[in-house]
């Protein structure tokens, strides 16, 4: 009940959300699961999210921002219900009918404030902690029954669709696995089945995803670099959460205590000790390993957001635990410090405020890390106090963007409006536009949520930072900053690819560059990037797709024009 009454009092809408909300609505229309019309790239990370999505508003009477929101907060309860359950079903084998039983790791998790703001925000969390939680639950269920008999295979079913909520749920699903498989026997025919049927849906989607949008991975995750390092961002991701709440203290300590108390109870009957043993190491390495990778990769520029699952699964074991004896000190420090967390504990950009002037909404963002407290800052966006709907963002410059962009488009005469720092009043004249694009016009932009939501949707909305746009997300990171944010796309390179040579350049752009981007544009994997998202979708365009996948996957080119024709260009 907690999660549920602090979640509904966190509810929100991010701007990332209404990148899911614009693929919903185009692929209502059908157009496909794009971004933007006849431009083949996966803007989104979760497409189950986006079919769920896409699903419920097509029967529901509300708006899609709604049904997003209740969404999420409903499985985030649902979701930690079924590890309560999962964690009960363990415990309750080896406790007297005297011992109390305490939701220790349920209360460490559900007192984070971001785990309250997360259970909304129109983004995938919510789905994510129903999945961990349900497959918790199958997984200790299976375990708590006799050693060697087979699971049913509800659980590879539903660990298949762990890749499609986030792709870094790949790891969750591999170690989950392997938990299922120890517990399973050793019916060789019996464990092939089991990994059949776990691998083949993201299989199924991977073929799809490479021959539908001729890449490996979605975009964003080339725009972010997911496959690349980035520690040092990273470590401070961690320490903004563990730091923040004293984490580093707290869940140690009662997975110490709590844990180590439980472990003592599995004892008898032995038959179940090592069952029940192992289902907690897999929580625990997969909870270790998925928060492994988020350090690895730079973490997100969301306070706590992408450590929540791996939080969630190292308390998964303790989630309730047996009370007795001196363990209700111990149990009485945990609720204490929850208060301290819910009432006390913040993040210092929480609070910060310019110099001479009211809280202003980039001030909730950290200089040094560049990690925001991101619901502060779009309530702050808004001035209102639970911003789901669109209309809650109706006087925010990037909607009143949107607005004018959907003003000035026209279907008879599309043009190229430049918007470099995203405000509503765009940076140039429009520019004109190659005479085969077809559609209302083609913007440039910043953030690239609310604006693509309100403008029209066969106008094209192109971001600078690459989540939806190709030529952005492969060039190659030249710095090391705020995660999903790094590369950002000289105006030459839009300007080089939207618009005929006999362009009259803006202010402030080299003709140099943009003939150099001209000129790039044909050598090299550029011609097949560009192919493999806006060529007709042909059964040979599909496997040609598959083929040049791997090809693109990697290709990077250098941001500068001139060289990028030196290094591409014979």
């Amino acid at each position: 009940m907690l999660i549920l009454w602090m979640g509904w009092q966190h509810r929100w809408t991010a701007d990332d959300a209404f990148i899911n909300f614009r693929i919903v609505k185009q692929l209502e229309n059908g157009h496909g699961l794009v971004f933007n019309i006849g431009d083949r790239v996966e803007a989104g990370t979760s497409p189950l999210w986006i079919f769920i999505l896409a699903t419920l508003d097509k029967f529901l009477p509300i708006t899609l921002e709604w049904i997003a929101a209740i969404v999420a907060l409903g499985s985030t309860v649902l979701g930690l219900r079924a590890a309560i359950a999962g964690t009960q079903q363990l415990v309750g084998r080896t406790m007297s009918t005297t011992t109390w039983t305490l939701p220790i790791g349920a209360l460490i998790y559900v007192a984070l404030p971001p785990a309250w703001d997360f259970a909304t925000s129109g983004l995938e969390s919510g789905l994510s902690v129903l999945w961990i939680g349900c497959s918790w639950y199958l997984l200790a269920r299976h375990a708590s029954r006799d050693a060697g008999r087979p699971p049913t295979y509800l659980l590879p079913v539903l660990l298949s669709l762990g890749p499609l909520i986030r792709p870094d749920f790949a790891v969750i699903t591999i170690v989950f696995l392997a938990g299922v498989l120890t517990l399973s026997g050793r019916d060789r025919s019996r464990l092939l089945r089991l990994g059949i049927v776990t691998f083949i849906v993201p299989v199924v989607y991977e073929v799809f995803r490479a021959g539908y949008f001729g890449n490996l991975v979605p975009n964003t995750a080339i725009a972010k670099e997911g496959s690349s390092a980035s520690w040092h961002q990273g470590w401070l991701y961690l320490c903004d959460l563990i730091g923040t709440y004293r984490l580093f203290l707290v869940v140690p300590a009662a997975l110490l205590v709590f844990g180590w108390n439980a472990l003592r109870r599995y004892r008898r009957p032995q038959r179940h000790i090592s069952a029940t043993h192992r289902a907690a190491i897999t929580c625990l390495v997969a909870g270790l390993l998925h928060g492994l990778l988020i350090v690895r990769v730079g973490g997100d520029f969301m306070h706590g957001r992408l450590l929540l699952p791996s939080l969630l699964l190292l308390l998964l074991p303790i989630f309730v635990a047996p009370v007795r004896d001196v363990l209700w000190v111990a149990a009485t420090a945990v609720c204490a410090w929850a208060a301290l967390c819910a009432g006390t504990f913040h993040t210092p950009y929480s609070t910060a405020a310019s110099a001479g002037g009211p809280p202003q909404p980039f001030d909730a963002i950290d200089p040094t890390s560049h990690i925001a407290d991101e619901r502060l800052v779009y309530l702050r966006m808004s001035g209102a106090r639970h911003p789901v709907a669109l209309s809650s963002y109706r006087e925010h410059i990037w909607v009143q963007g949107g607005r004018y962009l959907s003003g000035i488009a026209s279907a008879d005469k599309p043009h190229l409006y430049l918007d470099g720092a995203s405000r509503a009043r765009l940076a140039s004249p429009p520019l004109p536009l190659r005479a085969e694009y077809r559609g209302n016009g083609v913007a440039y932009v910043g953030a690239m949520g609310l604006i693509s939501y309100v403008a029209q949707r066969d106008m094209r909305i192109v971001d600078r930072f690459g989540l939806s746009e190709p030529l952005s997300s492969h060039q190659r990171r030249l710095v090391l900053g705020r995660p999903g944010h790094e590369k950002d796309l000289p105006v030459a390179w839009i300007i080089a690819a939207y618009t005929p040579p006999d362009t009259a350049l803006p202010k402030g752009v080299r003709e140099e560059d943009v003939r150099a981007a001209r000129h790039a544009l044909t050598c090299g994997s550029f011609p097949e990037l560009i192919n493999a998202a806006q060529r007709p979708l042909t059964v040979g365009r599909f496997f040609s797709n598959i083929g040049h996948s791997f090809t693109l996957y990697g290709f990077r080119f250098p941001t500068d024009p001139i060289a990028a024709e030196r290094g591409l260009c014979p």
